[in-house]
Order: C-alpha cells, then structure tokens, then sequence
C-alpha cells in the first residue's frame, strides 16, 4: 500500500482553555488534490500550521511524506500560508532568486516557476508596484520552487480576477501529474473545489467529520426534490408527502422531499394534481458538494441543540 503524503492520528490542540482540534485523524494519499473545508473558526488555521511545524499538537501523530514533522522536510515542501511577506523593493525575480537561496535549489528553477505561473512578462515589475492578484502568483511561484513533493496553499486564489483563477485552478489540479506533487489546499469556495479536488476532507467543531475521494462522496444515487407550492396548501402538501417521503418545510410554500430516486418524481407530480395542489416550481437535485457541506453542518447544529 502506498505512503500517505500526510496521515494525522488523535491530534489534539488547545489554546488556553479552547478545544481548537479534537482526536482528529487525517489521511492524504500521495498523489491527490486534496482540498480542506470548514467554516471559519473551523480549525483549518491551526491544522496548517501544525502541518508546516509552526504549532506543536498536546497529543497525536503527525507525519509528511513518511516522517515527522521537522526542518529536515523543508527542501520535500512548498507552501503558501495567509498573506505573504514581501521585501516591496524587490523585483518579482529578485524576490524568488532570494527564495531559491534560502531554499539551497539552484537558479534555473526560477525560469520554471515563472512560467508556470505566468509571470515571465513581469519578473522585472517591482513588488510594491504589483496588483494583490499578482503578488499571489509570485507567492505561489516562491511556493512551487524546485517542484516539492507535498504543496500545502491556504486559499491560493484570492486575489486573483476570474481568468487568475482558471489559471491556478488548472495548475493545481495538473501538478500530480506534471511534477508527481501531493496538493492540500484549504477553501471556502465550494464550487472551486470541485472543479480541482481529488478527495476532500470536512472540518467541523474541530474534527474531521468526513474524508474521501471526492467522487464516492457525490456517489448517491439520491437527490432532493424541491416544491414550491401555494403558501395555503403547505400543511395539506406536507401530509399527503410526508406518507411515503422523508420531507421537510424550510418556509412556507416550500417542500423539501429528501433522498428520492428521480424516477419516483412523476409519481409526486401526479399526487399533487391529483389532490388539487397548486404549486409552481418542481426541481430535482442530486449531490453536490455544497449540500454535503451544508447537511454536515446543519446536523452538527440539530446535535447540539439536543446535546
């Protein structure tokens, strides 16, 4: 079987009193684009950090590419975490030449990385004179410098105009292939990362409440039927559904049938005809990454209540 890139066991942290992360396990399996969600407050912060050395976890085990955590893995990792320093009378290249030093690889990596972020036009542009979009590209550029073999990125479009982000969207998702780099990013752009990610992992009140490839997390043969009807014939909607369906009321003039085959949708139709029902939209969901996320979080609320 093959090494993980990352694999977590039972990591615990705390600041003062605070629970951040609680016996929190996590596998990243080599080769992936593995995108990290969460609401903010979530612990996406504190489990980077703990990834790239800057936080110690009070319990657990933590392992990159195979081993723990330490400076020995520096030259196997690239990263891009909250918003860069940058010395602002640098050029974009003499930044990155600056980088490559400090990283002990050799210049011609430099050109490489440029070019893979498309900023060879501007390598001489100062950096105090860059838009925000730009100086996330020389930021990922100092990210990508030497082809790591694990790429860790906090949100690593921000800033960027929409053909910015088409640009680095298809970087991330091509690096496995191109450079054999393992990709963990962390986003709150749900559409994003399923047009990126291999896999995905949920974070929730400080655990990883979900994880797995993303394709057998949308692999439900199920969806969502949603109604809207007359706000008088709610009630009456509710019950006659709620005889054979799993249904929920968001609002008035709003019926929400949960995993129904879509085969069955005709035979709905057909019983709210049939009950002279009046309704005026009729819409057949199936999974989405959004509504996984969503569902996730909605019945963590439900638990709590009841807690």
């Amino acid at each position: 079987m093959e090494q993980a890139a990352v694999k977590i066991v039972n990591a615990h942290k705390a600041f003062s009193n605070t629970q951040v992360l609680k016996a929190l396990n996590m596998t990243v399996p080599t080769g992936s684009v593995y995108a990290l969600l969460g609401n903010n407050g979530a612990g996406k912060s504190t489990l980077l950090s703990m990834l790239l050395g800057a936080l110690q976890p009070e319990q657990g085990d933590i392992r990159l590419l195979g081993e723990p955590v330490s400076t020995r893995l520096k030259s196997r990792l690239g990263c891009l975490i909250d918003a860069p320093a940058f010395y602002q009378n640098l050029t974009i290249k003499e930044f990155l030449s600056y980088c490559a030093k400090m990283k002990g690889l050799p210049k011609q990596c430099i050109d490489e990385a440029l070019t893979i972020v498309n900023l060879q036009a501007k390598q001489h542009t100062r950096l105090k004179r860059c838009s925000l979009g730009m100086k996330q590209r020389a930021a990922l550029a100092n990210a990508i410098l030497g082809q790591p073999e694990l790429l860790i990125l906090d949100e690593p479009t921000n800033g960027l105009d929409p053909s910015g982000i088409e640009e680095i969207r298809t970087l991330i998702r091509t690096l496995p292939e191109r450079f054999n780099t393992t990709v963990l990013f962390s986003s709150h752009v749900l559409e994003e990362v399923e047009k990126v990610a291999t896999h995905v992992g949920i974070l929730a009140q400080g655990n990883l409440v979900i994880e797995g490839s993303l394709p057998d997390l949308l692999d439900d043969p199920l969806g969502t039927l949603e109604v809207s009807i007359s706000a008088e014939h709610t009630d009456k909607a509710q019950t006659l559904l709620s005889r054979v369906f799993k249904v929920s009321t968001p609002e008035a003039g709003k019926i929400t049938i949960h995993q129904i085959d879509k085969s069955l949708c005709p035979q709905v139709y057909k019983s709210l005809l049939a009950q002279n029902i009046d309704f005026y939209q009729f819409r057949y969901h199936t999974q989405s990454l959004s509504k996984l996320f969503n569902n996730i979080h909605l019945s963590m609320h439900k638990e709590a209540e009841y807690a």
